[in-house]
């Protein structure tokens, strides 16, 4: 692994990033899902 604390911070960033759009994906199913089940308001 190269580029000390500089590549530290963009790998955490990158990785900040991956999971906040995972997550926003996963809720974005999740909620699609509740409402065509009914579940939704």
């Amino acid at each position: 692994m190269r580029g000390g604390s500089k590549g530290l911070g963009t790998a955490v960033n990158e990785t900040v990033v991956l999971c906040v759009v995972a997550l926003y994906a996963v809720n974005v199913i999740l909620t699609t899902i509740g409402v065509r089940f009914g579940t939704g308001r």
